[in-house]
Protein backbone atom coordinates (compact mmCIF):
# COMPACT_ATOMS: atom_id res chain seq x y z
CA UNK A 1 0.00 0.00 0.00
CA UNK A 2 1.06 3.57 -0.61
CA UNK A 3 1.45 6.09 2.20
CA UNK A 4 0.46 9.60 1.20
CA UNK A 5 0.98 12.65 3.36
CA UNK A 6 -1.86 15.16 3.37
CA UNK A 7 -1.67 18.79 4.36
CA UNK A 8 -4.48 20.96 5.69
CA UNK A 9 -5.30 22.20 2.19
CA UNK A 10 -5.74 18.63 0.92
CA UNK A 11 -7.99 17.87 3.88
CA UNK A 12 -10.13 20.97 3.20
CA UNK A 13 -10.47 19.99 -0.48
CA UNK A 14 -11.42 16.43 0.49
CA UNK A 15 -14.03 17.63 2.97
CA UNK A 16 -15.61 19.97 0.41
CA UNK A 17 -15.59 17.30 -2.29
CA UNK A 18 -17.45 14.98 0.07
CA UNK A 19 -20.13 17.64 0.56
CA UNK A 20 -19.22 18.75 4.09
CA UNK A 21 -19.54 22.31 5.35
CA UNK A 22 -15.90 23.02 6.00
CA UNK A 23 -14.41 25.33 8.59
CA UNK A 24 -10.83 25.91 9.62
CA UNK A 25 -9.01 27.43 12.58
CA UNK A 26 -7.39 30.85 12.54
CA UNK A 27 -4.69 31.14 15.16
CA UNK A 28 -4.40 34.83 16.10
CA UNK A 29 -1.03 34.30 17.72
CA UNK A 30 1.13 31.95 15.73
CA UNK A 31 4.23 31.49 17.86
CA UNK A 32 6.65 31.87 14.98
CA UNK A 33 5.38 33.50 11.81
CA UNK A 34 2.94 36.23 12.86
CA UNK A 35 -0.65 37.14 12.05
CA UNK A 36 0.01 38.32 8.47
CA UNK A 37 1.49 34.90 7.67
CA UNK A 38 -1.45 33.11 9.27
CA UNK A 39 -3.94 35.23 7.29
CA UNK A 40 -2.11 34.26 4.06
CA UNK A 41 -2.45 30.61 5.14
CA UNK A 42 -6.14 31.22 5.72
CA UNK A 43 -6.45 32.69 2.21
CA UNK A 44 -5.00 29.43 0.85
CA UNK A 45 -7.45 27.44 2.98
CA UNK A 46 -10.28 29.50 1.46
CA UNK A 47 -8.94 28.79 -2.04
CA UNK A 48 -8.98 25.08 -1.11
CA UNK A 49 -12.66 25.38 -0.13
CA UNK A 50 -12.86 26.51 3.51
CA UNK A 51 -16.23 28.18 4.09
CA UNK A 52 -15.60 29.76 7.52
CA UNK A 53 -12.90 30.15 10.14
CA UNK A 54 -13.03 29.94 13.94
CA UNK A 55 -10.34 31.79 15.87
CA UNK A 56 -8.47 30.56 18.88
CA UNK A 57 -9.78 32.29 22.03
CA UNK A 58 -9.43 36.06 22.11
CA UNK A 59 -9.45 37.98 25.40
CA UNK A 60 -9.39 41.70 24.70
CA UNK A 61 -10.44 44.47 22.34
CA UNK A 62 -6.97 45.08 20.89
CA UNK A 63 -6.65 41.44 19.83
CA UNK A 64 -10.19 41.32 18.43
CA UNK A 65 -9.66 44.57 16.50
CA UNK A 66 -6.36 43.29 15.07
CA UNK A 67 -8.07 40.09 13.90
CA UNK A 68 -11.01 41.99 12.44
CA UNK A 69 -8.73 44.30 10.48
CA UNK A 70 -6.41 41.49 9.30
CA UNK A 71 -9.31 39.38 7.97
CA UNK A 72 -11.50 42.17 6.56
CA UNK A 73 -10.70 41.31 2.93
CA UNK A 74 -11.56 37.62 3.31
CA UNK A 75 -14.89 36.58 1.90
CA UNK A 76 -15.75 33.99 4.53
CA UNK A 77 -17.36 34.36 7.95
CA UNK A 78 -14.91 34.66 10.84
CA UNK A 79 -16.16 33.22 14.16
CA UNK A 80 -14.48 34.66 17.27
CA UNK A 81 -13.35 32.16 19.90
CA UNK A 82 -14.40 33.06 23.47
CA UNK A 83 -13.12 31.18 26.52
CA UNK A 84 -14.11 32.72 29.87
CA UNK A 85 -11.22 32.48 32.31
CA UNK A 86 -11.74 30.92 35.75
CA UNK A 87 -8.67 32.15 37.63
CA UNK A 88 -5.26 33.75 37.29
CA UNK A 89 -3.72 30.27 37.30
CA UNK A 90 -6.02 29.26 34.42
CA UNK A 91 -5.00 32.37 32.45
CA UNK A 92 -1.29 31.79 33.10
CA UNK A 93 -1.53 28.14 32.08
CA UNK A 94 -3.24 29.02 28.80
CA UNK A 95 -0.77 31.84 28.12
CA UNK A 96 2.36 29.83 28.88
CA UNK A 97 1.47 26.26 27.98
CA UNK A 98 -1.11 26.26 25.18
CA UNK A 99 0.12 27.01 21.69
CA UNK A 100 -1.95 29.63 19.92
CA UNK A 101 -3.40 31.24 23.04
CA UNK A 102 -2.16 34.50 24.51
CA UNK A 103 -3.82 36.03 27.55
CA UNK A 104 -2.75 39.69 27.67
CA UNK A 105 -1.09 40.88 30.86
CA UNK A 106 -3.84 43.42 31.59
CA UNK A 107 -6.43 40.59 31.53
CA UNK A 108 -4.27 38.53 33.89
CA UNK A 109 -3.97 41.59 36.16
CA UNK A 110 -7.77 41.93 36.26
CA UNK A 111 -8.01 38.33 37.47
CA UNK A 112 -5.28 38.85 40.06
CA UNK A 113 -6.83 42.02 41.49
CA UNK A 114 -10.36 40.72 41.99
CA UNK A 115 -11.83 38.73 44.85
CA UNK A 116 -13.96 36.72 42.37
CA UNK A 117 -11.81 35.69 39.37
CA UNK A 118 -14.51 33.47 37.84
CA UNK A 119 -16.97 36.39 37.80
CA UNK A 120 -14.26 38.62 36.33
CA UNK A 121 -13.55 36.03 33.64
CA UNK A 122 -17.26 35.86 32.85
CA UNK A 123 -17.41 39.66 32.57
CA UNK A 124 -14.41 39.59 30.23
CA UNK A 125 -16.14 36.89 28.18
CA UNK A 126 -19.27 39.07 27.87
CA UNK A 127 -17.10 41.99 26.70
CA UNK A 128 -15.53 39.77 24.04
CA UNK A 129 -18.94 38.42 23.01
CA UNK A 130 -20.09 42.01 22.47
CA UNK A 131 -17.16 42.51 20.07
CA UNK A 132 -18.00 39.23 18.31
CA UNK A 133 -21.55 40.43 17.76
CA UNK A 134 -20.38 43.75 16.34
CA UNK A 135 -17.29 42.83 14.32
CA UNK A 136 -17.52 39.12 13.44
CA UNK A 137 -19.96 36.63 11.95
CA UNK A 138 -20.46 34.95 15.31
CA UNK A 139 -18.84 33.46 18.36
CA UNK A 140 -17.59 30.03 19.37
CA UNK A 141 -18.20 29.75 23.11
CA UNK A 142 -15.72 27.51 24.91
CA UNK A 143 -16.89 26.95 28.50
CA UNK A 144 -13.80 26.05 30.51
CA UNK A 145 -13.49 22.70 32.27
CA UNK A 146 -17.02 21.66 31.26
CA UNK A 147 -18.66 24.58 33.09
CA UNK A 148 -21.60 24.74 30.68
CA UNK A 149 -23.74 26.30 33.41
CA UNK A 150 -22.02 29.65 32.74
CA UNK A 151 -23.38 29.91 29.18
CA UNK A 152 -26.69 31.62 30.13
CA UNK A 153 -24.75 34.21 32.17
CA UNK A 154 -22.30 34.65 29.33
CA UNK A 155 -25.09 35.25 26.83
CA UNK A 156 -27.26 37.36 29.15
CA UNK A 157 -26.92 40.99 30.19
CA UNK A 158 -24.89 40.04 33.27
Amino acid sequence: STVRDLDVYDLVRMARQSGLHTGVVLDPRPEKAGLAHEVRRLEHKVQAGAQYAVTQPVFDEASARELRDATAALEIPIILGILPLRSLRHAQFLDQEVAGIQVPFHIQARLEQTSDPAAEGLAQGRETLSMAREWFAGACLMPPFGHYEIVPSLLGPG
